[in-house]
Protein backbone atom coordinates (compact mmCIF):
# COMPACT_ATOMS: atom_id res chain seq x y z
CA UNK A 1 0.00 0.00 0.00
CA UNK A 2 1.68 3.35 -0.74
CA UNK A 3 1.11 6.16 1.52
CA UNK A 4 2.26 9.23 -0.22
CA UNK A 5 -1.18 9.10 -1.25
CA UNK A 6 -4.07 8.87 1.13
CA UNK A 7 -6.16 5.22 1.38
CA UNK A 8 -9.78 5.55 2.66
CA UNK A 9 -10.51 2.47 5.14
CA UNK A 10 -14.31 1.44 5.69
CA UNK A 11 -16.16 -1.28 6.99
CA UNK A 12 -14.11 -4.57 8.17
CA UNK A 13 -10.90 -3.09 6.65
CA UNK A 14 -11.78 -2.66 3.29
CA UNK A 15 -10.18 0.15 1.21
CA UNK A 16 -10.01 2.64 -1.52
CA UNK A 17 -6.45 3.32 -2.43
CA UNK A 18 -4.60 6.01 -3.96
CA UNK A 19 -6.76 9.00 -3.43
CA UNK A 20 -5.58 12.65 -3.65
CA UNK A 21 -6.56 15.02 -1.20
CA UNK A 22 -7.36 18.98 -2.40
CA UNK A 23 -7.61 22.22 -0.49
CA UNK A 24 -4.25 22.15 1.10
CA UNK A 25 -5.04 18.36 2.35
CA UNK A 26 -8.01 18.99 4.15
CA UNK A 27 -10.60 17.78 1.91
CA UNK A 28 -10.64 14.00 -0.13
CA UNK A 29 -13.26 13.88 -2.97
CA UNK A 30 -14.41 10.66 -3.35
CA UNK A 31 -16.66 8.47 -6.09
CA UNK A 32 -18.77 5.75 -3.91
CA UNK A 33 -18.15 2.69 -5.53
CA UNK A 34 -21.33 1.87 -7.27
CA UNK A 35 -21.71 -1.46 -5.67
CA UNK A 36 -21.62 -0.38 -2.09
CA UNK A 37 -24.53 -1.26 -0.12
CA UNK A 38 -26.84 1.03 1.80
CA UNK A 39 -25.65 1.31 5.28
CA UNK A 40 -23.41 3.13 7.86
CA UNK A 41 -19.46 2.55 7.92
CA UNK A 42 -16.68 3.29 10.01
CA UNK A 43 -14.41 4.98 7.86
CA UNK A 44 -10.94 6.42 8.26
CA UNK A 45 -7.51 7.99 6.05
CA UNK A 46 -4.40 6.52 6.23
CA UNK A 47 -1.31 8.28 5.23
CA UNK A 48 2.11 9.23 5.36
CA UNK A 49 1.14 11.72 8.23
CA UNK A 50 -0.56 8.98 10.00
CA UNK A 51 -4.29 7.37 10.23
CA UNK A 52 -7.72 9.00 11.70
CA UNK A 53 -8.54 5.37 12.62
CA UNK A 54 -9.60 5.22 16.70
CA UNK A 55 -11.42 3.61 19.32
CA UNK A 56 -12.54 6.75 20.73
CA UNK A 57 -13.55 8.84 17.92
CA UNK A 58 -15.71 6.76 14.99
CA UNK A 59 -16.17 8.67 12.14
CA UNK A 60 -19.18 7.42 9.93
CA UNK A 61 -20.12 7.35 6.38
CA UNK A 62 -23.61 6.53 5.93
CA UNK A 63 -24.53 5.67 2.14
CA UNK A 64 -28.56 6.35 1.60
CA UNK A 65 -31.02 6.60 -1.05
CA UNK A 66 -33.06 8.92 0.73
CA UNK A 67 -30.51 11.58 1.44
CA UNK A 68 -31.25 14.77 3.39
CA UNK A 69 -30.20 18.21 3.86
CA UNK A 70 -27.71 18.63 6.37
CA UNK A 71 -27.95 21.09 9.16
CA UNK A 72 -27.34 24.81 8.09
CA UNK A 73 -26.28 27.58 10.99
CA UNK A 74 -27.36 30.63 9.73
CA UNK A 75 -27.13 33.20 12.94
CA UNK A 76 -25.85 33.03 16.63
CA UNK A 77 -27.26 34.72 18.87
CA UNK A 78 -26.58 36.61 20.86
CA UNK A 79 -22.45 37.27 20.47
CA UNK A 80 -21.17 38.27 22.84
CA UNK A 81 -22.94 35.97 25.25
CA UNK A 82 -22.55 36.18 28.99
CA UNK A 83 -21.25 32.74 30.44
CA UNK A 84 -24.66 31.62 31.91
CA UNK A 85 -26.47 33.03 28.98
CA UNK A 86 -28.47 31.07 26.38
CA UNK A 87 -27.45 31.30 22.94
CA UNK A 88 -30.10 30.87 19.77
CA UNK A 89 -28.72 29.25 17.08
CA UNK A 90 -31.78 30.08 14.19
CA UNK A 91 -31.00 27.91 10.59
CA UNK A 92 -32.77 24.56 8.95
CA UNK A 93 -32.76 21.13 9.09
CA UNK A 94 -32.03 20.81 12.73
CA UNK A 95 -34.45 17.49 14.17
CA UNK A 96 -36.27 17.60 16.90
CA UNK A 97 -34.09 15.32 19.10
CA UNK A 98 -30.66 14.61 18.92
CA UNK A 99 -29.21 17.55 17.79
CA UNK A 100 -25.51 17.70 18.45
CA UNK A 101 -23.24 21.10 19.41
CA UNK A 102 -19.71 21.31 18.84
CA UNK A 103 -17.36 24.43 19.74
CA UNK A 104 -14.42 25.23 20.64
CA UNK A 105 -15.57 25.92 24.37
CA UNK A 106 -16.98 22.24 24.14
CA UNK A 107 -19.58 19.89 23.05
CA UNK A 108 -22.95 19.26 23.76
CA UNK A 109 -25.60 16.03 23.04
CA UNK A 110 -28.99 15.88 22.75
CA UNK A 111 -30.29 19.15 21.95
CA UNK A 112 -34.21 19.21 20.54
CA UNK A 113 -34.86 21.41 18.00
CA UNK A 114 -39.44 21.90 18.34
CA UNK A 115 -39.41 23.73 15.02
CA UNK A 116 -36.81 22.69 12.99
CA UNK A 117 -35.26 26.04 12.55
CA UNK A 118 -33.88 26.49 16.24
CA UNK A 119 -31.66 25.46 18.96
CA UNK A 120 -31.11 26.69 21.94
CA UNK A 121 -28.83 25.45 24.75
CA UNK A 122 -26.92 27.20 28.34
CA UNK A 123 -23.30 28.30 27.47
CA UNK A 124 -22.20 26.70 31.03
CA UNK A 125 -23.53 23.25 29.28
CA UNK A 126 -20.73 23.09 26.86
CA UNK A 127 -18.18 20.50 28.18
CA UNK A 128 -15.05 22.49 27.86
CA UNK A 129 -16.14 25.87 29.14
CA UNK A 130 -15.89 25.49 32.73
CA UNK A 131 -11.99 25.60 32.14
CA UNK A 132 -12.47 29.58 31.43
CA UNK A 133 -14.34 30.08 34.95
CA UNK A 134 -10.97 28.20 36.29
CA UNK A 135 -8.92 31.07 34.66
CA UNK A 136 -11.47 33.84 35.74
CA UNK A 137 -9.00 35.87 37.15
CA UNK A 138 -6.74 35.86 34.35
CA UNK A 139 -9.42 36.20 31.87
CA UNK A 140 -12.40 38.87 33.22
CA UNK A 141 -14.00 40.72 31.32
CA UNK A 142 -12.75 39.39 28.30
CA UNK A 143 -14.39 38.49 25.64
CA UNK A 144 -13.36 35.65 23.34
CA UNK A 145 -14.48 34.01 20.10
CA UNK A 146 -15.11 30.41 19.23
CA UNK A 147 -17.01 28.38 16.73
CA UNK A 148 -19.30 25.42 16.28
CA UNK A 149 -20.86 22.89 14.16
CA UNK A 150 -24.12 21.60 14.29
CA UNK A 151 -24.53 18.01 13.67
CA UNK A 152 -27.38 15.74 13.67
CA UNK A 153 -28.77 12.50 11.44
CA UNK A 154 -29.21 14.38 8.54
CA UNK A 155 -25.31 14.95 8.72
CA UNK A 156 -22.98 18.09 10.15
CA UNK A 157 -23.00 21.62 9.27
CA UNK A 158 -20.82 22.77 6.45
CA UNK A 159 -19.14 25.63 7.85
CA UNK A 160 -18.37 27.10 11.31
CA UNK A 161 -19.95 29.43 13.00
CA UNK A 162 -17.84 32.11 14.92
CA UNK A 163 -19.88 33.48 17.99
CA UNK A 164 -18.17 35.37 21.52
CA UNK A 165 -18.39 35.10 25.10
CA UNK A 166 -18.28 37.22 27.37
CA UNK A 167 -16.34 36.07 30.43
Amino acid sequence: MDLNKNVLGRGLGSLIPNLNSIEEGSKIPLVVPKDLKLGEYNVWVANNNGTSKRDDFKISLLITNNPAERPMVGKVSPSPIDYGGEIILEGSNFTSSGNSIYSSFGNLSGVSSPDGKTLKFKVSSLSEIHRLKENENLIKGKILDGYLYVENNNGISKSPMIFSVKI
